[in-house]
């Protein structure tokens, strides 16, 4: 891996990127059924900071939770559940989610969510 800015060595440095990983699908499984995939890399964000950027794919049933205020919820849970259990607080890591659905993943077909 290439590093080109004190950030990118700093957070390289500071991750166990294989407790990252195993952090990662842990956490998948534990928040099954809801979440059927959790994805992320590590970048930059817009202003340089060193980020993580999280792919979580909602299972279609967490998305038919009845209302978009549930649905809400559920992903704050998620985002909190997430943090703690990957120490995001404590890392010195933007953390950036983004979500999707299973079928709507189906429908585009994204390498990156896979």
């Amino acid at each position: 891996m290439e590093y080109t800015t004190w950030n990118q060595i700093r957070y390289a440095l500071w991750l166990d990127h294989d407790e990252v990983e195993s952090r990662v699908r842990s956490l998948q499984r534990a928040l099954s059924p809801k979440v059927a995939r959790i994805r992320y890399h590590l970048g930059e964000d817009h202003t340089g900071e060193a980020s993580i950027f999280l792919k979580v794919t909602l299972s279609d049933q967490a998305n038919k939770s009845g209302t978009t205020v549930k649905l809400g919820l559920l992903i704050r849970r998620l985002e909190a559940k997430i943090t703690e259990r990957l120490r995001l607080d404590r890392s010195g890591l933007y953390a950036y989610f983004n979500y999707r659905t299973v079928s709507e993943q189906l429908a585009l077909k994204d390498k990156d969510w896979e």
